[in-house]
């Protein structure tokens, strides 16, 4: 048998994990707003560019 602190230990650290979860997956991804990668004046001679787009 374990002791009780220990018992109670692991239920608050499972607890602790387990919250927030469901808004986590939820809400994770929709709540960023999008932004332009490169937004407008950018330099596309800079190293960090996209390729170019090639036909």
């Amino acid at each position: 048998m374990v002791s009780s602190t220990q018992q109670t230990e692991r239920i608050r650290r499972r607890k602790r994990t387990t919250n927030g979860k469901s808004n986590k997956s939820r809400f994770g991804r929709t709540l960023t707003p999008a932004f332009p990668v490169h937004p407008e004046g950018y330099d596309p001679s800079k190293p960090d560019a996209k390729p170019a787009a090639s036909k």
